[in-house]
């Protein structure tokens, strides 16, 4: 474990690493708001999507194609889990993917100014 202060600007800074499909990421981010907005420029949040990489999990074939079904987008490039284990029908991981790239776009819009995302 390990402190340290890389930027000593009197303000704490958070991370929430999360996928669209956890529910309970959701429900903490619901509560968590009246109290991030409280904290306003004493602390700064950043949510951040856990996607795979399809390369190093060997999902893009070595001729660029994708290897691994629906699980990821661009040729195999970006990945997530199944979040209903059923490769054939549901929410895919590509789904995901592509749903943790619009949460990502969204906050670099609307949060990433402020760390709190009011708007």
């Amino acid at each position: 474990m390990q402190w340290a202060l890389p930027r000593p600007d009197d303000r704490v800074e958070y991370d929430l690493w999360s996928v669209p499909s956890d529910v309970m990421s959701h429900e903490f981010l619901k509560s968590f708001k009246p109290y991030a907005v409280a904290l306003g420029e004493h602390a700064y949040f950043t949510p951040n999507q856990y996607i795979y990489d399809g390369v190093r999990s060997h999902c893009q074939g070595s001729d660029g194609m994708n290897m691994c079904y629906n699980l990821c987008t661009n040729n195999g490039r970006y990945c997530a889990t199944d979040p209903d284990n059923d490769l054939d029908k549901g929410i895919s991981g590509a789904d995901v993917v592509k749903e943790s790239l619009r949460r990502i776009c969204i906050w670099k819009h609307y949060g990433e100014s402020d760390g709190i995302g009011r708007e």
